[in-house]
């Protein structure tokens, strides 16, 4: 293009820089998603969660406006971007990893989520996560600190019961949880323990033979010398029982009975009970059991007698149920059938019954067959049939005097049959009083009376005391007792009374405890006796005690006595 003039090469110039502008931002639009008109029209990528961006939707709403109905934007709420939903959900799911215990996964991906956002994360977000880092190691110190403390417990258990292999098993894994300094201080004094008791295995072992012995003496010896080292000794004694040995059995369970750790020795006592090849410990094991008056084992007991199928160790394992303290409280019914069944068990399993009516207090035969629920059609059926039952037993020959007896205590502990007092009782001994107040007087048979001469009565500066002789063994089932009567002075008799029964007047033995109420201290009373009850004690000589007086006067006594049982 060719200038007319000077005028005409100005406004060229200025029309090809215009041009040229103009090209340049047509350029620049083309560049930008969004600038022209078949720029505008082309669909632009999206997240894959299908949402739109309001930003690029303006000329697809009314008025060109966009989604949120402004025109710039500038209004629209705030709408959160894919890597802000992209952390919330993962935190949210390494929050679940750890609730549920998944500590090492919940790490993993907390680092993994640290290393993609890198820098990008903001402080909000870099808050979030460091919460969910303190919560995660929270969480699994606590779980660590429950786990050792259990551990460490099993270890000292069985440490205790001279499992020393396992103990050490349980002190590793222990060790193995990052535990405190006091932790550790129990682990190494517990392995130097477990050390030492290994050692004196060696000097044990000599008298661990002696259990064996046959002599007397030498038994003893040993047990005494293992009794010096006991923690050390148990396991060689158990080791010693496992050998099968009656002698060494018998002597074993009785080293175990002189620990006095009825929680440490009653499982192995229970070991022997149990094992088929131990039958010729079995009532040695069963008597041993019942000995450490200590409870833990019934259940097991019961099982074993209602399911085993040798009818020796089904008859020891009944006759621990009727001695052990804590029978269940299903036993009577659990046995009932065999109630009903003639042979060798029959005595063991009626005082098993007994026994354990005697400690649950179920003397009630109608408030069992009100728990319809529990007893069976069978059982309800064996309940109305058990007084006749019970009869018919009591009547049998006597070479069948065990099966009688017992008979008789169910019968008395059910209700069935009032116990009668026995005959032919003497004082043999009392506190020593005036002269003229005769203990005999308690045995006259006269209650009803305020004649002091019908009474018995000692100082309360002294301790009151009776002893009655009932002429041979019998079995106590009770004790009515008549409280001092004297006119007006009902007071004036014993409030807390204890009860001894036994067959040597030197080795009485207290079976029972009561309080008694005042007396009415008038002539001819309503019969106001009261009775405390005895579990079944065999004995020929009973003991009565006053162990607290109603009150502090002159003097204190009772009117008349009566032993029950037969």
């Amino acid at each position: 293009m060719v200038c007319v003039s000077m005028q005409d090469c100005k406004v060229s110039l200025m029309a090809r820089r215009l041009f040229n502008w103009i090209a340049a931002g047509v350029f620049a639009c083309g560049a930008l998603s969004g600038c022209g008109s078949e720029i505008t029209n082309s669909p632009r990528a999206l997240p894959e969660t299908g949402e739109q961006n309001p930003a690029t939707d303006i000329k697809n709403t009314p008025s060109g406006k966009n989604a949120s109905g402004t025109t710039d934007g500038t209004n629209a709420p705030k709408t959160k971007t894919p890597a802000a939903r992209g952390i919330e959900e993962q935190v949210a799911a390494i929050e679940q990893e750890v609730n549920s215990g998944n500590w090492d996964k919940a790490e993993e991906k907390l680092a993994a989520l640290r290393e993609l956002r890198g820098e990008s994360l903001t402080d909000e977000e870099r808050g979030k996560l460091q919460l969910v880092d303190n919560s995660l190691r929270d969480s699994r110190d606590a779980s660590r600190l429950d786990e050792r403390t259990k551990l460490l417990h099993a270890a000292k258990a069985a440490f205790q019961n001279g499992n020393w292999d396992e103990s050490l098993k349980q002190i590793d894994a222990v060790a193995a949880l990052a535990p405190s300094a006091e932790e550790r201080e129990t682990l190494n004094e517990l392995r130097s323990s477990i050390d030492a008791a290994m050692k004196a295995q060696l000097r044990l072992a000599s008298w661990i033979k002696m259990l064996g012995s046959s002599n007397a003496g030498e038994v003893k010896t040993a047990q005494t010398q293992l009794l010096e080292e006991p923690e050390a000794a148990l396991p060689l004694v158990r080791q010693a029982i496992d050998s099968h040995d009656p002698v060494t059995t018998r002597n074993g369970l009785e080293f175990l009975r002189k620990l006095r750790k009825p929680e440490i020795v009653l499982p192995i006592m229970v070991s022997v009970l149990e094992d088929p090849a131990q039958q010729a410990s079995w009532e040695i094991a069963a008597k041993e059991i019942a000995r450490q008056n200590h409870p833990g084992t019934g259940t097991q007991i019961l099982e074993l007698a209602l399911t085993s199928s040798l009818p020796d160790q089904r008859l020891a394992a009944t006759n621990a149920l009727a001695s052990i303290i804590d029978p269940p409280q299903v036993t009577a019914l659990s046995l009932m059938p065999s109630l009903f069944r003639d042979g060798s068990e029959l005595a063991a399993t009626i005082s098993a019954c007994m026994h354990s009516v005697v400690i649950h207090h179920q003397h009630d035969l109608l408030e069992w067959r009100s728990q319809s629920e529990a007893i069976s059609d069978s059982q309800t059926q064996q309940l109305n049939q058990l007084s006749e039952r019970l009869k018919t037993l009591q009547a049998l020959p006597a070479d069948q005097q065990g099966t009688i007896d017992a008979a008789r205590q169910l019968a008395i502990a059910l209700r069935m049959i009032t116990p009668e007092p026995i005959s032919g009782v003497q004082i043999l001994d009392a506190t020593l009083t005036d002269a003229a107040v005769k203990p005999a007087a308690l045995l006259d048979g006269v209650w009803n009376s305020i004649d002091p001469t019908t009474m018995w009565w000692t100082p309360v500066i002294q301790n009151g005391f009776v002893v009655l002789d009932l002429g041979s063994s019998k079995t106590v089932t009770g004790v009515r007792i008549w409280n001092f009567n004297e006119s007006g002075a009902g007071y004036r008799g014993w409030k807390d009374v204890e009860i001894y029964v036994s067959d040597t007047q030197t080795a009485l033995r207290p079976v029972a405890r009561g309080n008694l109420l005042p007396a009415p201290g008038v002539a001819e009373p309503l019969d106001y006796s009261q009775v405390i009850e005895v579990n079944f004690a065999k004995g020929r000589y009973v003991k009565l005690a006053c162990m607290e007086y109603l009150a502090q006067s002159s003097h204190a006594g009772l009117t008349e006595i009566q032993i029950l049982g037969y």
